[in-house]
């Protein structure tokens, strides 16, 4: 389980940055989406059927899931009436009816400025944010109280880390550790006059689960103004496939960097830096660094 919690001076919009099956986005303005995605369970239902790489019976899915069949078959049947899964009839190879993801990414369009879709969208993130408050009270890890005239970020989410990605994000957590601790060693009164209190808390917990938890899915809210945008960027090359170190190794590569420049300015080893290399490159099926550098530009083009 990993929890992080930071407060910062400004707010930043989710943008919709990954990649999108053929189809339209979902719509908040549908009452059936927000009260559907709304519920964790059927967001988890959904998410399960989207990792398995063939159509899942329902007892499949019930199985993963560690609950009853029937749950399931609600929870599907909801999730097809708004086209996020699609039931496949019984035939020669199967005996029941199997099921399968419609698309591999969650996004909602919505207004910012319309009262409406803002309650639906709160009203669904507080549904998320209760279902994570139960997962942390089993947990008996207390979560820290927000101010509600902040701009604050979360992540609260259960995460299946290999060994090899539980070093690396030990790597970024050891990173974030010497700069806070420089920021400390740097601050210096320059002014006794001025306040000297702290403005931002840092708080990264990270805690095995005692008990099994469903995963659940990304969901990507985008600005219905800008949807043609947004779609157009989330229908990229599939450099939205990388995660966000990946991105800056792809780039300082791109940009001719070798590896223990990268290293030292990313805070990571030289072997981790190959290692997300070696990643990037599978990726975005290139073999060069000449083809990273055309790929990274037909990307931003």
């Amino acid at each position: 389980m990993i929890s992080l919690h930071s407060a910062l001076p400004e707010y930043s919009a989710m943008m919709a940055k990954a990649k999108l099956a053929p189809g339209p986005t979902l719509d908040v303005q549908d009452d059936r989406v927000a009260e559907i995605l709304g519920v964790p369970f059927n967001c988890s239902v959904w998410e399960l059927a989207r990792r398995c790489k063939s159509p899942a019976s329902l007892a499949e899915i019930a199985a993963l899931l560690r609950v009853d069949a029937a749950s399931v078959r609600i929870a599907l049947d909801e999730l097809e009436s708004i086209g996020l899964i699609a039931r496949l009839p019984a035939g020669r190879k199967t005996r029941n009816a199997t099921y399968r993801a419609t698309r591999d990414e969650l996004v909602v369009e919505y207004g910012p400025s319309d009262a409406k879709d803002h309650r639906k969208v709160t009203a669904m993130k507080k549904r998320f944010q209760e279902h994570s408050n139960k997962i942390m009270d089993a947990a008996r890890l207390p979560l820290n109280a927000q101010r509600n005239d902040e701009w604050t970020f979360q992540h609260l989410g259960p995460a299946r880390l290999s060994p090899g990605e539980m070093k690396e994000f030990q790597s970024m957590i050891r990173g974030v550790r010497d700069f806070l601790d420089g920021v400390s060693t740097r601050t210096r009164i320059t002014d006794v006059t001025e306040s000297q209190d702290c403005n931002t808390q840092v708080a990264i917990e990270v805690f095995p689960i005692r008990t099994p938890v469903a995963p659940l899915p990304r969901v990507i809210f985008i600005d219905r103004a800008k949807d043609g945008k947004a779609v157009a960027l989330v229908r990229k090359a599939r450099m939205n496939n990388l995660s966000r170190r990946e991105r800056e190794v792809a780039h300082e590569l791109a940009r001719g960097s070798l590896r223990p420049e990268i290293a030292k300015q990313l805070g990571i080893s030289v072997n981790t830096v190959a290692t997300i290399g070696k990643r990037v490159y599978a990726k975005l099926g290139v073999k060069r660094r000449a083809e990273l550098s055309a790929k990274l530009r037909s990307t931003m083009q």
